[in-house]
């Protein structure tokens, strides 16, 4: 099952699933790359140590990402 354990700014929110922590974080609108929602294992201050995304979606914003990961109860990684 997943939780919401803390929103650190409007982009970026840690999750609890199973035990662990996942920063939730959006890649920032203005960039040239497509919107794209992405997760990392973390600790539960959200500080990560490997910045290998373990989940996310291109084109999905953070909001809409946090509501489908709610729904689904687990992050892939």
């Amino acid at each position: 099952m997943v939780k919401i354990v803390s929103q650190l700014n409007q982009r970026q929110t840690i999750v609890e699933c199973n035990k662990k922590y996942y920063l939730v974080s959006e890649s920032k609108p203005e960039s040239k790359v497509p919107l794209e929602t992405l997760v990392f294992q973390c600790n539960e201050n959200g500080h990560v140590n490997d910045w290998v995304e373990v989940d996310g979606e291109v084109g999905t914003p953070i909001k809409e990402y946090l509501s489908k990961l709610l729904e689904r109860g687990y992050v892939v990684g």
